[in-house]
């Protein structure tokens, strides 16, 4: 069923959509807000962590309920990680990165307005003739709709990076229902 889900996501009724380079993306994250402005001070901080900025920041709107997909082909030397933000709307945000397959990979589903997703090409990474293995990510939202800024980051294989803290700041707390009232 989770693979049904991720195909109609992915494809719609048109068909399979062309993959795309991941350096290839389109970089708009939008108008310049407080959202793109925090998006700034996470890619900074991805940056000051060793990570090289491959895609992005591209602006998504995120319905509840409702997926948002990009297919992208990504390097097999090198691992590949995904930063998004949400605006205040999305309380429940989740972002997934699947295999050609339709394979989960990683995936990021703590209740907030921010994820992150990190995968490091493995034994069964079969790259094309360009060293690039098709890949999708997809951002959902259970609860809440609105602006999404996603960008892609690179670092080497067999890199460590620290994601301890990364959001640090950047997200709106969370409350208690009770306490709201």
């Amino acid at each position: 069923l989770q693979r049904e889900t991720v195909r109609q996501c992915l494809c719609g009724p048109q068909g399979a959509a062309p993959h795309t380079v991941l350096s290839t993306l389109p970089r708009d994250p939008g108008p310049l807000d407080a959202l793109t402005r925090r998006f700034a001070r996470l890619s900074d901080r991805m940056r000051e962590r060793g990570g090289t900025e491959a895609s992005g920041a591209v602006r998504w709107f995120v319905l509840e309920g409702e997926g948002v997909s990009a297919p992208l082909d990504l390097p097999t030397d090198r691992c590949s990680t995904f930063v998004a933000l949400g605006g205040g709307g999305l309380r429940d945000l989740r972002i997934a990165l699947y295999d050609g397959e339709g394979a989960e990979l990683a995936v990021d589903a703590v209740p907030g307005e921010g994820a992150l997703v990190h995968v490091c090409p493995g034994a069964e990474a079969t790259a094309g003739l360009d060293g690039h293995a098709p890949h999708h990510l997809v951002a959902t939202s259970a609860v809440g709709a609105g602006a999404l800024v996603v960008a892609g980051f690179t670092v080497a294989a067999g890199a460590r990076p620290r994601f301890d803290g990364l959001f640090d700041g950047l997200l709106a707390p969370r409350l208690e229902s009770g306490a709201i009232e």
